[in-house]
């Protein structure tokens, strides 16, 4: 499993992102503040299902 650097330029300065062929697993990563849910982690989220989704498809088809 390759776990995607912590880069704030990425946008995942607050989330764990680990690939492993066709699955990720995105995981909290602030444990600060108890790994709770932020405006910032939704974008984070959100961010990272847009970068890695279409590798997903892509290699379903």
């Amino acid at each position: 499993m390759s776990v995607v650097p912590d880069d704030d330029a990425d946008g995942y300065d607050d989330l764990r992102v680990e690939l492993d062929g066709r699955v990720a697993v995105l995981a909290l990563d602030r444990p600060e503040q108890l790994n709770a849910f932020s405006g910032a982690v939704g974008r984070s989220l959100t961010t990272a299902l847009r970068e890695h989704w279409p590798a997903w498809l892509d290699e379903l088809s």
